[in-house]
């Protein structure tokens, strides 16, 4: 894909995050954690990206809204 398309985070902070995967929530998959979450751009450009659902409730900081955190951007299309 990043040969064609740009990665959102990757063009606002210089590199891809460590990891999207795993959260707590994931308690059955022992594979290493790694970044298996995108926002992949083409002719946009990138204003601001960041990782989304990133905290936990409130009252239980292994309770998260997915198994992955999100990867959010703002672009500008125009």
């Amino acid at each position: 894909m990043k040969s064609r398309f740009a990665s959102a985070h990757e063009a606002a902070h210089g590199r891809d995050p460590d990891r999207t995967w795993p959260t707590p929530v994931n308690t059955w998959d022992p594979s290493p954690p790694g970044c298996l979450d995108y926002v992949f751009v083409d002719g946009a450009r990138v204003l601001q990206a960041d990782l989304a659902f990133a905290t936990p409730h409130p009252d239980d900081e292994n309770l998260f809204p997915s198994d992955h955190l999100g990867v959010m951007a703002k672009l500008d299309v125009g």
